[in-house]
């Protein structure tokens, strides 16, 4: 077993010194990492609370009209080209998507009203 020495001062003899074994020290380390990462998953949380609305807002706002103009933007961006047909059918594919979940998400905010959360 590894032991490691804490100290207050150099100069002080070796029976003055406090020996902490390692798995001391162990129980510390992970509940130090346990905290940061409840603290990393609530501000991701939180996060995602705050920016799935406006994303999907966003994103529903710039979708744009024409569906040559949606294909021409998927051609810039990836180099896929697709027909004008599947370009109607994604622009209608991500309309569903976003208003649905706009729709969900106010949901949800009119539950934690009713409940107070």
């Amino acid at each position: 077993m590894s032991t490691q020495v804490r100290t207050s001062k150099r100069t002080e003899s070796l029976a003055a010194h406090e020996i902490v074994s390692r798995v001391e020290w162990l129980p510390c380390t992970t509940q130090r990492r346990r905290e940061v990462n409840a603290n990393m998953r609530t501000f991701a949380q939180h996060f995602l609370r705050i920016v799935s609305p406006i994303a999907s807002g966003i994103a529903l706002a710039l979708l744009p009209k024409c569906p040559m103009c949606v294909a021409a933007y998927l051609m810039m961006a990836t180099g896929i080209s697709i027909s004008v047909a599947a370009a109607v059918s994604l622009r209608a594919f991500l309309v569903v998507v976003c208003v649905s979940s706009l729709v969900l998400l106010g949901r949800r905010h009119i539950r934690n009203l009713r409940v107070g959360a």
